[in-house]
């Protein structure tokens, strides 16, 4: 199972892709989530080992979520993604209690598109991605039914060349 992991995220580069556990902890990543997070001027040595939890730093203040455009329909999307998953995941909803005091008021239900589209400020301008979800069909482990692989897509050419430069 890891190779063929292995083999979605190589597949996606340059582009982003994460392999998240269901208590949105980092399992693996791709050169394009280094990519991003360089650019973005974080440290991807440290925020992309395994273990990392991407609910955790996209909702804590300081964190990922200052450098979105859009923080507030980021953070209510994420949000409201990880409520619906805790009915499923249990290990999620110590998480979500660390995280509710931080989560800032829902945007207006007309500002919600079937399609997350986040801007993040970087070093070469902004970056517009959205992403998209891989699972396993039909998993009978269920490690492997949590596991999750979150690709990112560039919305603009501005986007696409950044992620592409190395």
């Amino acid at each position: 199972m890891r190779e063929a992991l292995r083999h979605l995220l190589d597949a996606h580069d340059p582009a982003p892709a994460l392999v998240l556990d269901g208590g949105w902890n980092l399992v693996m990543a791709n050169r394009g989530a280094h990519r991003l997070m360089t650019l973005l001027g974080v440290d991807a040595e440290a925020m992309l080992q395994p273990g990392f939890n991407l609910l955790r730093a996209c909702l804590q203040p300081g964190g990922l979520r200052a450098l979105c455009e859009n923080e507030a329909e980021v953070c209510a999307a994420l949000w409201s993604r990880a409520q619906h998953e805790a009915a499923h995941f249990a290990e999620l909803k110590p998480l979500l209690e660390e995280l509710r005091p931080h989560v800032p008021q829902r945007v207006a239900p007309h500002a919600h598109t079937p399609l997350l589209h986040t801007r993040l400020r970087s070093s070469a301008g902004v970056l517009s991605l959205f992403s998209a979800f891989t699972s396993f069909g039909s998993p009978l482990d269920v490690t492997l039914a949590s596991l999750r692989v979150e690709h990112f897509f560039p919305v603009d050419a501005a986007t696409r060349r950044a992620l592409a430069d190395d």
